[in-house]
């Protein structure tokens, strides 16, 4: 009779198998590089560019659909003009060109001051090459990025900005500080790893610390990603004529939402508490959607494209098909890669895999980082917290696992489509009604 007291393998269950042993340390002793390392940048360019691109039925089926959008665009822009002079014998509403010609340069030189503060995380990897001990760095690295949100914060409330003004110098600030961490947490990793593979007389994985470098780092600070590794896919030459059309994109779009903000925005929002927030809600739901598309095609299609065209930057997934979400899990997701890469390495793999805390708890951690900095971006706009958005976000955590018997059904693309028209202007609303101040439009 055969010894069944020796455990078998299953037939179905394959060991991983290593290319060498370092990739073996780096997945035993650090699982975040190994996972940064799988989900490395790769050429591709984005998913709206292809069908301009690509020659198969699938992409070339849906030009029209692109064209059509470029033509109501560009049929927006010029025609709204003559209507509006028409109407009151001014060429364009100036309520909202009021809140950003007073000090505008000022505003847009801040830019790169931004940029230049960001260098104090190449300062700290380069201080901690000189043997500076980590606990001091530490230190330093938080304090030049709070320092960085109390300026912010100080200067729009000392300046009382307006709405443009305040966006700007808080997306800026936000960016910088995605850069700056992420840079800063990386390169701690991939030092403690190389110091770790040395000890053990195993080769280096990473250029570390030759990537600690001026160029480097002022490449990443252009480059349109939020988040560092030390290679990047790169195209071999700049497309200036693909550029110069994304700048007549990036014009056109501004326009078109500069328009729908002075006309379908603004005189809703000051009517308060003359119309309910029902009926708000509904009439501002479409050219909410609009101002959302348009938001979507000047940023994540036209502005990251351009940045990437300039630094010939490879890797344009900005952005997955976020249309054809099918609950709002999925649409977190794919509708803005960029934030999502930086929130999953360094808010939910630092808190799975550096802090040791369960999955939950991680995916709880990341959620609440975003709300709160959502909410930060709001309360600063508005002079005031409401805990709204964190509320609707905190919501969604719920209802992902309501929505999973609709996943991949057509039903669940209704429904996904359904809460964003009228999801994003109650929250709008709720937030503008109730204290609409007359700095955010002034007349």
């Amino acid at each position: 009779m055969a010894n069944n007291s020796t455990p078998t393998k299953s037939p179905d269950k394959k060991e991983k198998v290593y290319a060498s042993e370092e990739e073996k340390f780096r997945d035993e002793h650090f699982h975040a590089l190994a996972l940064y390392e799988r989900r490395k940048f790769v050429p591709r360019e984005s998913l709206l560019h292809q069908i301009w691109v690509q020659n198969t039925s699938a992409y070339s089926s849906l030009k029209g659909f692109n064209h059509l959008f470029l033509v109501l665009c560009g049929f927006f822009v010029i025609t709204h003009p003559f209507i509006y002079y028409n109407r009151t014998g001014e060429l364009f509403n100036k309520r909202l060109y009021n809140t950003f010609k007073d000090e505008f340069f000022s505003v847009i030189l801040l830019w790169p001051a931004f940029t230049l503060w960001s260098y104090h995380a190449f300062i700290l990897q380069k201080l901690l090459l000189l043997g500076v001990p980590l606990f001091l760095l530490k230190i330093y690295q938080h304090l030049t990025q709070s320092l960085m949100f109390i300026f912010s914060i100080w200067l729009c409330l000392s300046k009382n900005w307006g709405l443009t003004h305040t966006c700007f110098i808080l997306f800026q600030t936000v960016i910088h500080f995605f850069k700056m961490h992420s840079y800063t947490e990386t390169n701690f990793l991939l030092r403690e790893e190389a110091l770790e593979l040395k000890k053990r007389g195993l080769k280096p994985l990473s250029p570390y610390p030759h990537n600690v470098n001026l160029k480097d780092f002022t490449y990443y600070l252009c480059a349109p990603t939020l988040v560092y590794w030390h290679e990047y896919p790169k195209n071999d030459r700049i497309r200036w004529k693909r550029f110069f059309q994304l700048v007549v994109r990036v014009m056109f779009g501004l326009l078109a939402i500069y328009l729908i903000i002075c006309e379908h925005f603004i005189p809703i929002i000051e009517k308060g508490h003359k119309t309910s927030v029902l009926d708000a809600v509904f009439q501002l739901s479409l050219p909410m959607l609009f101002f959302s598309l348009f938001i979507f095609f000047v940023i994540w299609e036209s502005i990251l494209n351009g940045f990437g065209e300039l630094t010939r930057f490879a890797d344009r997934e900005f952005y997955l098909d976020w249309w054809n979400c099918t609950n709002y899990e999925e649409f977190n997701r794919k509708w803005n890669k960029i934030v999502h890469e930086f929130l999953y390495r360094h808010v939910y793999i630092y808190c799975l895999y550096v802090l040791k805390t369960s999955r939950f708890f991680a995916q709880l951690m990341t959620f609440l980082f975003s709300a709160v900095l959502h909410e930060f971006i709001v309360a600063v706009i508005l002079r005031e917290v409401k805990w709204i958005l964190v509320g609707f976000m905190l919501f969604q955590i719920p209802l992902f696992k309501i929505m999973q018997w609709c996943q991949g059904k057509a039903i669940g693309n209704f429904i996904f489509w359904f809460g964003i028209i009228l999801g994003v202007p109650l929250i709008f609303v709720l937030y503008i009604r109730e204290n609409f101040n007359g700095w955010i439009f002034p007349s």
